[in-house]
């Protein structure tokens, strides 16, 4: 498939000579004495790594279009390329939505106060980040801040390999973890049967994470996802006093 018609089919000498030289007549541009399929090899490599950095960084209608220009040689692109360049222009949001999918505290206006509306942006997007990455929510998570409500942002299972259970707190920007009558926010003895039971989760399920918990065989693991101001999200895994430990590697 070539969904932006951008690929070249083969032509003779004289086709692509000729090709040359009207190109030239009308953008009053220098020949270049490169041929199609040379074209296409040098072309290919700059898009490739193009692509890769795009997943890397999220797929943007400006770097398709950017990927799109290594493959055409010197200004016929930008005459090639305009329409195309503004179609994406008026897609692009939706482009970037699927990729990114995040939100700031301004998307929450139905919640007063700023402090209500950070809540929000960090607990929607820590659960973002974490189906994203295939993890799926257990009990009552589902990404909703609740204003008023205290406990448990959200618990997550892992197929892995190895099988694991996340539990997550989500803090906007300078966020603290708060110091509670049953210990430090995250810490293993604030992780109670009676807060996973209000995080939706059942018995068998409660017994689990406990348990794991308590012989710190690495089955439960507690992320702290903090929110920056730029949108960006950095996870950090706590340790039994709920201390940071190390940014967690694939999140």
């Amino acid at each position: 498939m070539d969904p932006l018609g951008l690929s070249c089919k083969e032509t003779t000498d004289k086709e692509h000579d000729a090709w040359l030289k009207k190109a030239t007549a009308e953008q009053g541009i220098k020949p270049v004495a490169v041929l199609p399929v040379e074209w296409l090899v040098e072309g290919i490599a700059d898009a490739a790594n193009a692509i890769g950095n795009m997943f890397e960084t999220g797929i943007s209608a400006q770097g398709v279009a950017l990927t799109a220009v290594a493959l055409i040689p010197g200004k016929v692109a930008d005459k090639a390329l305009k329409p195309v360049i503004k179609k994406l222009d008026d897609v692009g949001p939706k482009v970037d939505g699927v990729v990114t999918n995040r939100k700031t505290p301004e998307d929450f206006i139905e919640h007063n106060g700023k402090n209500h509306q950070k809540a929000a942006a960090g607990e929607y997007n820590a659960h973002q980040l974490m189906t994203e990455k295939g993890y799926q929510p257990l009990g009552k998570t589902d990404g909703n801040y609740k204003p008023g409500e205290t406990g448990i942002d959200g618990v997550y299972h892992h197929s892995g390999p190895p099988p694991k259970t996340s539990i997550v707190e989500a803090k906007y920007n300078k966020a603290r973890l708060s110091k509670t009558s049953t210990g430090k926010q995250m810490s293993d003895e604030w992780i109670t049967d009676k807060r996973l039971q209000k995080a939706g989760l059942n018995e068998r399920e409660r017994r689990k994470i406990l348990k794991g918990i308590e012989k710190g065989n690495g089955s439960v693991e507690k992320l702290l996802v903090r929110n920056k101001t730029d949108g960006s999200l950095v996870v950090k895994m706590l340790d039994k006093d709920a201390k940071i430990i190390v940014k967690t590697p694939g999140l």
